[in-house]
């Protein structure tokens, strides 16, 4: 099925989905049994057509681009070596699969708890890091990265990291390019 097609159809299956909506509505308010046959067969002609092309529709969405397999295999990676090396530690939650805060307040629970037992004091010092993706500055976390990667790893985040610039654009204005020395890129699988 080619491009034009694939579009006349999800513009055809669109305007199915507002049919069904405004039928749907109409039926909630009049209840008139002929508005609930109209829904039932709408939502049966939209079910059919968007199974018979499913595979169209959805096959470019499927297939991974080489670039995130690319990124997926080198997290992996270094995740290996963070682990070897104990890097991170272990009361970082944030940002690291099956930990999230949740966790983190449960272990902070339990370690006030446990201190209240023993009679003792629990000092604590909480930051709230606003906006951490875009307030990373590159020197120091290639400093540091530098430390502990191999060199063709280093070298793959220098090159993910460095020369990015951007403009803005402003009605029909745009700016000069100025370099991004600070934040990394939201949303990639090294963020």
């Amino acid at each position: 099925m080619n491009q034009t097609n694939n579009q006349t159809l999800s513009i055809h299956i669109r305007t199915l989905i507002s049919d069904k909506r405004r039928v749907r509505s109409r039926w909630q308010n009049d209840r008139y049994p002929s508005d609930k046959q109209k829904f039932n067969h709408l939502t049966n002609t939209i079910k059919k057509l968007i199974s018979k092309h499913k595979s169209e529709f959805f096959e470019k969405k499927i297939s991974i681009p080489k670039h995130k397999l690319f990124e997926k295999i080198i997290r992996l990676r270094i995740r290996s070596i963070l682990q070897i090396f104990n890097i991170i530690p272990h009361s970082q939650y944030c940002f690291r699969t099956g930990h999230s805060t949740v966790h983190q307040i449960h272990r902070l629970t339990d370690q006030i708890s446990s201190t209240f037992e023993k009679k003792q004091y629990c000092p604590g010092v909480f930051l709230d890091v606003a906006q951490a993706f875009d307030r990373v500055w590159h020197k120091s976390l290639l400093f540091k990265l530098k430390m502990f990667l191999p060199a063709p790893y280093f070298l793959i985040i220098c090159s993910y990291l460095e020369n990015h610039t951007y403009t803005v654009r402003y009605g029909n204005s745009v700016s000069s390019f100025y370099p991004i020395k600070a934040g990394v890129p939201q949303g990639s699988t090294f963020s």
